[in-house]
């Protein structure tokens, strides 16, 4: 809706003072179609929409990727074994999450993904010190992303009605595995 901006200024003893602006309603000039307001806040496309903010780097676990050992023991993971990093998704099936990861994938510039399973291109060990009596040792990728993402769809007029919202986190699709130990 387009809309004209009248500006009213005063003089008063010799100084000029600015009022506030007056916002008023521009005629609607011949041909136009009267615009709702639901058409300028709809964002185009079939709703449901997505929107996705927050995204940080984090490091990511991968699944079943850590082994246990007590003071003295070597802890060894082999090259060529074949390791899931997972992500997580919070406020919705993991049905959905296809859709969001591809969506965020897009909005946030970071090439995401739910899962992604990788093989070890090297091998990795660790002796957990005599002073400790519990380590372990873990693959993982520190390519990965956590952000917050919501559905939603206009009501009219302009109204957003938010269908579900989480965070999720997953690996770039290009992650490389790396070695953690304590």
């Amino acid at each position: 809706m387009s809309r004209v901006r009248r500006h009213l200024v005063l003089g008063v003893s010799g100084v000029m003072l600015a009022a506030a602006s007056v916002l008023a309603p521009a005629p609607a000039s011949a041909g136009t179609t009267g615009e709702t307001q639901s058409q300028i806040c709809d964002p185009g496309g079939k709703p449901p929409y997505y929107s996705f903010s927050g995204k940080k780097p984090i490091y990511i676990r991968a699944k079943n990727g850590r082994i246990y050992g007590s003071s003295g023991v070597t802890l060894s993971i082999t090259k060529g074994v074949s390791k899931t990093i997972g992500g997580s998704l919070t406020g919705t099936s993991s049905a959905e999450a296809g859709a969001i990861f591809a969506k965020a994938s897009v909005s946030l510039a970071i090439s995401v993904e739910y899962s992604r399973t990788t093989t070890t291109t090297f091998g990795g060990s660790w002796t957990v010190p005599d002073n400790q009596d519990t380590g372990w040792l873990e693959v993982g990728t520190k390519n990965g992303y956590t952000f917050k993402w919501q559905r939603y769809h206009y009501r009219a007029p302009c109204t957003k009605v938010i269908e579900a919202h989480g965070t999720a986190k997953g690996p770039k699709k290009t992650a490389a595995l790396m070695f953690k130990h304590s």
